[in-house]
Parts: structure tokens; C-alpha cells; sequence
């Protein structure tokens, strides 16, 4: 955005992480289908990885300050290739 937000925010983030190769076509598919949460201790814990997101919206000028975002809702799921989907607005 030109300015940072500075009002109260709301953030959606889902970490997507890719599903190892090493496991068994029925697992994939359960993965992929929601039946298998994300819970390795690879995937990272939750808290920590909305932490590190947050220190870098407020470092590349996206918020103010990370104090901004008073609503929050992420999840960890598998998906077919990792990466991270995240939904960032501006409260009324």
C-alpha cells in the first residue's frame, strides 16, 4: 500500500507445506483431502510462524505496527506445493 495500515486490522494466513515423497500414496491422498493435519514438528509451530509473518508486514511497511492486527485466523494444512496464502484488511 502507499502508507502502512494504522488501524485495526485482520489478518487469514494459511501456511501450505508440501507433502514428503517418502510417504504412501493412501497418506497423500488423506493429506490433501484435510484428513491429516499438519502437525510435524517440520511444519513448524503455529504461533512462531504467524510471528515471523507479521514481524515482516510491519517491515515492509504493509502495518504500522504488528499490534494493528486484532483479529486472527491461521492454519497449517499439506498441499501439493508449499507456500502461504494471506488475506490482510482494514477493520470498519
Amino acid at each position: 500500500p502507499p502508507e502502512p495500515l494504522a488501524g485495526a486490522c485482520s489478518l487469514k494466513v494459511t501456511y501450505v507445506f508440501a507433502i514428503p515423497a517418502s510417504w504412501s500414496l493412501a497418506r497423500k491422498r488423506d493429506a490433501l483431502a484435510g484428513r491429516l493435519p499438519a502437525t510435524s514438528a517440520r511444519t513448524g509451530d503455529l504461533d512462531n510462524l504467524t510471528k515471523l509473518l507479521l514481524d515482516g508486514l510491519e517491515d515492509a511497511g504493509w502495518v504500522a505496527n504488528d499490534s494493528v492486527v486484532v483479529e486472527l485466523d491461521a492454519r497449517k494444512i499439506y498441499g501439493e506445493r508449499a507456500g502461504y496464502m494471506v488475506s490482510l484488511r482494514l477493520l470498519p
